[in-house]
């Protein structure tokens, strides 16, 4: 081979060579604008879905919080659901004789016996004083027992009703800030994930910027 073959084949060789690194080169530059455009694309789908999950919870995480604020109120000292209905009070004996129709019973009774006595001719005796006397002791005695078997079933029903209406009230908000609490605890569970997938991708890039610096050097 002469001396001129050589040169030229010698120059052939080494454009060939810088040709083929600069198609390296430009498919490196290539594929890194890819993957740099690829985490992009994946960090603001990321993003996105994030923002897209809250704004879907935002009213079931309002509505909890508000019900949690409620319920924190009405279970603090003074709020309703930490009052008690109060205990039972009896009816005094006046309470019971002012029971409507009680006055008229009484005299419908007290007038049959002395109505009765009289007709025997014993109106004023000591006895039919006695029967008198016995029998408005009696039909005191019993209309007091009915006014207390009354005040004492008012009194049932009433508390009854102060609980059930309370706990009714406990169970809807206990149970709209239970559903508050879930969706942000799945947002934070969303959110908890995003970044690890973005932090995963900060990690690849910065692998991959490390790797082709080595390569350079």
């Amino acid at each position: 081979m002469s001396l001129i073959s050589g040169l030229v084949n010698g120059f052939l060789g080494s454009s060939a060579a810088k040709s083929s690194a600069g198609a390296l080169e430009t498919g490196a530059a290539q594929a890194e604008g890819s993957i740099n455009t690829g985490a992009a694309s994946a960090s603001t789908a990321q993003n996105n879905a994030t923002a897209t999950a809250t704004t879907n919870a935002a009213p079931y995480t309002t509505l909890g919080a508000q019900s949690a604020n409620s319920l924190s109120s009405l279970l603090s000292p003074g709020g309703q659901l930490s009052q008690n209905f109060g205990s039972f009070s009896a009816p005094t004996a006046a309470d019971a004789a002012a029971t409507p129709g009680y006055q008229f019973e009484q005299q419908q009774a007290l007038g049959a016996l002395t109505n009765s006595a009289a007709a025997r001719g014993g109106l004023f005796s000591g006895n039919t004083a006695q029967a008198t006397a016995q029998l408005a002791s009696n039909l005191a005695s019993t209309n007091y027992q009915q006014a207390y078997n009354n005040a004492l079933s008012t009194y049932g029903t009433n508390f009854n009703t102060f609980n059930s209406n309370n706990n009714n009230l406990y169970s809807r908000l206990f149970g709209t800030s239970q559903l508050g609490s879930g969706q942000t605890q799945s947002i934070n569970s969303l959110g908890q994930a995003g970044a690890q997938n973005l932090s995963g991708i900060d990690q690849q890039q910065a692998a991959r910027t490390r790797t082709k610096g080595n390569h350079r050097a």
